[in-house]
């Protein structure tokens, strides 16, 4: 598979072949690095390492679609947030459990994924993707030449011949 820059949008607005891809590309990125998520480095390490690999590799592809005109939902996350769910509890190694003692039983119980997800220090793909547009949005607007575009096109507006006109009295039209 060649390597592409942006996202892979079908004619039928699907993020179908783009989330495959990001599937595949995170499965890679857990691969390539599987002895390193089994050593002995310590666990905010691996943490930090599996957002910047598996993680990104996941958003990559992703950070393009959140403003389409078919807005990416959590649901077509799914399949990746599972992924994402399944290596984080393989990164804490059996502690993704919480024990209760009953009667003289002891019983464990597997922690809920957003737990799970809290104690490696990760987000959600979809609250992940959100950040990150905003943090985009933030930069493009602090931008000076992006201040400039925006003065330009508004006295454009201003200037154009269909502002020029008003509304008559009651909704009348022009």
């Amino acid at each position: 598979m060649r390597a592409t820059w942006g996202a892979r949008v079908t004619s039928n607005i699907s993020f179908s072949a783009e989330l495959e891809y990001r599937l595949d590309a995170m499965r890679k990125a857990w691969f390539a690095l599987i002895r390193f998520w089994f050593s002995a480095a310590p666990f905010r390490f691996r943490c930090i390492v599996f957002l910047a690999c598996v993680i990104s590799a996941a958003l990559s592809g992703l950070e393009a679609c959140v403003g389409y005109r078919r807005p990416l939902r959590a649901s077509d996350l799914a399949p990746a947030q599972r992924l994402v769910n399944q290596h984080a509890r393989a990164l804490l190694r059996g502690r993704a459990t919480a024990k209760g003692e009953r009667e003289e039983e002891i019983k464990y119980k597997a922690l809920s994924n957003l737990e799970v997800l809290r104690m490696c220090s990760l987000a959600t793909l979809f609250l992940e993707l959100r950040v990150r547009r905003l943090l985009w949005l933030y930069e493009m607007i602090k931008d000076p030449e992006y201040q400039q575009a925006v003065v330009n096109r508004t006295a454009a507006l201003v200037d154009s011949r269909l502002m020029r006109f008003e509304p008559g009295e009651a909704g009348e039209g022009f």
